[in-house]
């Protein structure tokens, strides 16, 4: 891929009979070789931003495009398979396990080499 390129961007949730804006990005190009970092409070659109630019979730507007990939242009399945090989999986700890407390899930991601402390 040579990098990610995003225009346009809005994405909105439903929120007492409204819309709320999570995030709304004019552009933003991240080129190939670069790295970033993403910060902010809790609530602020993190985990929304990377959802949209891994096609976990398309926008209401805009485009995201990894170097030729437009991920919105693809089906689902389409999606799923060009994330698997390039970008991975995207998760978040608490939803790996929903049955089992945040200590076990610690100690179990801890073994594994992983903190999410």
């Amino acid at each position: 891929m040579n990098g990610l390129e995003l225009q346009d961007i809005l994405l909105t949730f439903p929120e007492g009979g409204r819309r709320r804006t999570v995030l709304d990005i004019p552009y933003l190009k991240v080129t190939s070789g670069e790295h970033i970092g993403i910060r902010g409070a809790s609530g602020s659109g993190k985990s929304s931003l990377l959802n949209v630019v891994s096609g976990l979730v398309l926008p209401d507007r805009g485009t995201v495009r990894w170097g030729a990939t437009v991920p919105g242009a693809l089906s689902e399945h389409e999606r799923d398979r060009w994330r698997g090989q390039h970008i991975g999986f995207v998760f978040q700890d608490f939803q790996l396990f929903p049955e089992l407390e945040a200590l076990e899930i610690k100690r179990m991601t801890a073994s594994i080499g992983l903190d999410f402390t």
